[in-house]
This record gives structure tokens, C-alpha cells and sequence, in this order.
């Protein structure tokens, strides 16, 4: 049985300890980029900015709005965490949508698809606006932790989460 104590078998060498002199200003109003994310240490939270999520999203000048741009744009969006995995997947379901129709890669889109897809374009700049506590606590001290999974899945794709329950 797991008391809750982690014990090492051995000491780590002091050749693979190394301390880094690394500045970290923890009053920054800035933020820190880590796990694709800005981190703002202040309020402890994750924030999905242009810089880190959506850093190559920007409207197609000249060219006509094809299912290379389209792919391009879905592809650029990294979400290492899943936080805006909902976001990302009605992208992924409209390119399939784009396979059906049986789209060239440079062909413009039909006014219906275009319609659609600049609507979801416009929309997605809304992710920056999302911000993820880093550190979840319960308060007082948890008498028991509950771990609860759940999926779903259809045609169009499969999801999943977990969550610790504090009890």
C-alpha cells in the first residue's frame, strides 16, 4: 500500500546538478513563454496570446482563399496542452468538409465554404482572450482524490477528459 512518501534508491551526482542562472522577473507584467503558452506569474495563469497560439493567423491579401491557405492556417495552430482543442477541431472538420467537395489545393472556395470558413477565421481571434489557472487547489486538506474520466466520440471526431475530483 502507497503511504503518499517518495523515497530515492540513490544520489544523483553532482555532475548532472547544475544550478542555471536564469533571470526571472515574477512581478512582470509581460509573461514567460512556456509549453506554447504565456504564463503570467503574477495571477498564476495560463494566457493564449497571438504570439504563442495563433502567431501565423492573418487574412490572405492577394491570393483567393484555397485549401493550401486554409490547411496552412489550421496546421500553424499549436495547442500543446488541448486548451482550445475545440477551437482547433471545427478547423479540422471544415477541411474535411473541403476533401468531400473535392477542392484543388489552389482552387478558390465556392461563396458558401467562404462564407463559413471567414466566420470561423474571424471567430478564432477570440482564443486570445482565454486565460487557464495554472494551479488548481482545493481548500483545507483533501480526504480523498477521485480521478474521473470521460469520452465521447462520432463521425466527426473523438474527445476526451480527466479531472481529479478533491474530496
Amino acid at each position: 500500500m502507497w503511504t503518499g512518501e517518495v523515497q530515492f534508491g540513490g544520489r544523483v551526482g553532482d555532475e548532472y546538478c547544475r544550478e542555471m542562472d536564469v533571470p526571472i522577473e515574477l512581478d512582470s507584467n509581460e509573461g514567460i513563454k512556456t509549453l506554447g503558452l504565456l504564463w503570467h506569474p503574477l495571477s498564476d495563469q495560463f494566457l493564449i496570446s497571438k504570439g504563442t497560439c495563433v502567431q501565423r493567423l492573418r487574412e490572405p491579401k492577394n491570393s483567393p482563399v484555397s485549401k493550401r491557405i486554409i490547411s496552412s492556417i489550421t496546421a500553424a495552430i499549436f495547442d500543446l496542452l488541448g486548451l482550445i482543442s475545440p477551437a482547433v477541431d471545427v478547423h479540422k472538420i471544415f477541411l474535411q468538409q473541403l476533401w468531400l467537395h473535392k477542392l484543388d489545393w489552389d482552387e478558390q472556395l465556392p461563396s458558401e465554404l467562404l462564407n463559413q470558413w471567414m466566420d470561423m477565421y474571424l471567430r478564432l481571434s477570440q482564443v486570445n482572450e482565454i486565460a487557464v489557472d495554472r494551479l488548481v487547489l482545493a481548500k483545507g486538506q483533501p480526504t480523498e482524490i477521485q480521478l474521473h474520466g470521460f469520452c465521447d466520440f462520432n463521425e466527426d471526431g473523438l474527445r476526451s477528459v480527466f479531472v481529479f475530483a478533491l474530496c
